[in-house]
């Protein structure tokens, strides 16, 4: 997501000063490839390098292993060790707003823990978010600082499969988030909005919720009408607007009757979905999608994409699978710049003569735009970002 090119500048706080972070707040989406090749039988593979786990306090249930890889990325930037970090980031991170390498992630952390003596971090109020594509969202309180100069914020980890190994792909808090996407003013008087399931969790005042995102001027009609009777409660004629992601700078066309959600912790994109009430009163989503762009490294899979034919260079997947759980649609749309734009849904499969058209024209109306929080280029050889 990179509008404009807001580069988030390196905050120079007490608890790691140099570095600064891009918040992802929910959920979302992001780079699938590697992690979509693993099936959800993979969130029970034991990480790699986190096997050898401490025994949990007294008292307390033994860590999974995505809370015991939390655990030992505070223990380790808490003491500074360099090794445990680099057996813990991907090849690689988003750091506070930057992405870098592995090695220079890790540089920047030992820095900063350096320049600050007796310096120490702790975590609490852990919760978790699964996302469409496998991705583990972690959201805790961090206290960080040396003395004299120690502070509490939200901060969040988000963890990918890379490899053999579940590892921290972006880590950032509250304030590097602010730093990067200062709030929005919101759309002009008259400019309608995205029905949203907005939460306050980031915002400057914790009773101030979200603003929804703006409904812009759809890529495609502005209506069309369903062949097919529609869901139950959703409309026969199904009227579009398009949903910008704002990190890395990615919009689609969606049904304006759907519900969007906050951005994720690190601004990378949104959720947005459609739910029915079940004879238990609860409700259960028979749409449920995730849309919004990440860094992507090797060479872009996929063949020319049908909406850039001036522009070869830009390559795109687009898939359709049918399990269990539902029909999976995804489409992937790979930019020279090296971010990933992409839309993930899953649909209940009593609903997916209405909803698979619907998704389908999504994914034909994914854009990678320019300017975004890195001022991207899509078209132009990938930028480096490992500062």
């Amino acid at each position: 997501m990179n509008p404009s090119e807001r580069r988030a500048p390196v905050i120079a706080s007490a608890a790691l000063a140099v570095v600064t972070t891009v918040a992802c707040r929910k959920e979302l989406p992001p780079p699938p490839q590697a992690v979509r090749a693993a099936s959800s039988a993979a969130s029970a593979r034991t990480v790699a390098s986190v096997v050898a786990s401490a025994p949990a306090p007294v008292g307390q249930a033994p860590l999974n292993e995505f809370e015991l890889l939390v655990e030992r990325w505070n223990r380790a930037t808490s003491d500074g060790n360099e090794q445990l970090l680099s057996e813990l980031y991907a090849k690689h991170v988003g750091l506070y707003g930057r992405t870098l390498s592995r090695e220079r992630a890790v540089a920047r952390k030992i820095e900063a823990w350096r320049k600050s003596p007796g310096f120490s971090q702790k975590i609490a109020k852990l919760s978790w978010t699964e996302r469409v594509n496998l991705d583990r969202e972690a959201s805790f309180e961090k206290t960080s600082g040396a003395a004299g100069h120690v502070r509490t914020v939200r901060a969040y980890l988000l963890i990918r499969r890379d490899g053999d190994a579940w590892r921290i792909v972006d880590e950032g808090d509250v304030q590097s988030r602010r730093a990067v996407n200062a709030p929005d003013s919101g759309p002009p008087a008259g400019q309608p909005r995205f029905r949203c399931e907005c939460r306050a969790e980031f915002s400057d005042d914790p009773d101030q919720p979200e603003e929804a995102p703006s409904a812009e001027p759809p890529l495609g009609a502005a209506e069309e009408l369903s062949k097919v009777e529609p869901a139950p409660g959703a409309p026969r004629v199904i009227a579009y607007a398009s949903l910008y992601a704002a990190r890395f700078s990615t919009s689609i066309d969606i049904p304006l009757f759907v519900t969007v959600t906050s951005q994720s912790t690190n601004g990378d994109g949104r959720w947005f979905f459609y739910e029915l009430p079940t004879d238990a009163g609860a409700k259960r989503k028979v749409l449920d999608c995730a849309h919004g762009g990440f860094w992507y490294d090797g060479p872009a899979p996929g063949k020319p994409d049908p909406a850039y034919l001036d522009h070869p260079e830009m390559k795109s997947t687009e898939t359709v699978k049918r399990d269990a759980e539902g029909v999976h649609y995804e489409k992937l749309l790979y930019a020279p710049d090296g971010i990933e734009s992409h839309l993930s849904c899953t649909i209940s499969p009593e609903y997916e003569a209405y909803f698979l058209p619907i998704v389908r024209r999504a994914g034909s109306s994914l854009r990678a735009l320019p300017g975004g929080w890195y001022e991207r280029t899509p078209f132009l050889a990938r930028a480096q970002h490992d500062e």
